[in-house]
């Protein structure tokens, strides 16, 4: 999936859109926002730690669903409406690290949805079973 064409695409009238790599979105994210509330489309868990880890002033990561691949083993969390958000095991150290780090982390994929506390979810032991 190439991003970088897609997210433009899906851009509602007047929001700007500004697809970077992960080392040019730390070089705008520490440089260049001015003030701008962004948000940050991601493929997986793993670039956002990169991110964090490199720098960029990251707060909150809103997880709205996860790559899965055949014979990836999964812990889920399910969601209200939506039925279930899949993590596959290969992600959860990296969503341990960025607890770790202090980032707010939340799932939620479409607005209706409750949002679930990763953190808590974290602290209350689901990726130790």
């Amino acid at each position: 999936m190439n991003l970088k064409k897609i997210v433009p695409l899906g851009a509602l009238l007047g929001i700007k859109t500004i697809p970077l790599s992960p080392e040019e979105a730390i070089e705008k994210m520490n440089n260049g926002f001015d003030g701008m509330k962004v948000f940050l489309i991601i493929q997986y868990p793993r670039e956002a730690l990169f991110l964090v880890e490199k720098g960029a002033k990251i707060n909150h990561i809103n997880l709205g669903t996860s790559m899965v691949h055949p014979g990836d083993k999964i812990y889920t969390i399910k969601s209200v409406r939506s039925n279930v958000v899949p993590i596959p095991e290969g992600d959860v150290p990296v969503w341990k690290k960025l607890h770790e780090l202090g980032v707010k982390l939340t799932v939620q994929q479409v607005p209706i949805d409750l949002c679930i506390d990763l953190n808590q979810k974290i602290e209350d032991g689901l990726f130790d079973k």
